[in-house]
């Protein structure tokens, strides 16, 4: 096995048996993932790691005979890198409209989706939303003149853990003198 870091290559040699296939799996605690097959005697297999914890993983080699598992066999082992995690948002946008909270973040690359949280300390309110990645946007409804929100938008990783979060404010709108009529 060659490479390192995400990008990996197995090479492969095996007897040839007319009828017989070889799947190689990537294994480890909590990480399972078929990597691709042949029939042929030899050949090189390119790979990414699977997302999962880093640390050691062992790739294992199925043969099959007529469709069906013949026997398992670990040909190679490795030390994958740790998950890489999402990034910030770089914007978070926050509007006031009549009673309604509108929400707007920018894309991270890579993520399979976000967690919003909305905390509206006027009627106490905590609020936790899981849009899915190509929705960049929220309303929320019941928002009051005189209510603060904070929002925290963070992006979700392949592994599902949230990377780091962006974080805006909305003050209470302003309140509009009146103007006192002269006698």
């Amino acid at each position: 096995m060659t490479g390192k870091g995400r990008k990996r290559k197995l090479r492969f040699r095996v007897g040839a048996v007319a009828g017989r296939r070889v799947t190689f799996a990537e294994e480890a605690r909590g990480v399972y993932r078929e990597l691709g097959s042949s029939a042929k005697a030899r050949g090189v297999l390119a790979f990414r790691p699977a997302p999962g914890p880093g640390g050691k993983r062992r790739i294992l080699a199925i043969v099959e005979r007529g469709g069906l598992p013949v026997t398992s066999l670990t040909v190679a082992r490795y030390k994958a890198p740790p998950q890489r995690r999402p990034g910030r948002p770089r914007r978070v946008r926050l509007k006031r409209r009549g009673s309604r909270l509108v929400v707007g973040w920018s894309r991270v690359k890579g993520a399979r989706g976000y967690e919003v949280r909305v905390n509206l300390p006027h009627d106490g309110r905590k609020l936790l939303f899981f849009p899915p990645r190509k929705k960049r946007g929220l309303r929320i409804k019941g928002l009051e003149r005189t209510d603060l929100a904070r929002v925290s938008v963070a992006a979700i990783g392949p592994d599902l853990r949230p990377g780091k979060a962006a974080v805006a404010k909305l003050k209470p709108a302003k309140r509009h003198k009146r103007r006192r009529r002269g006698n």
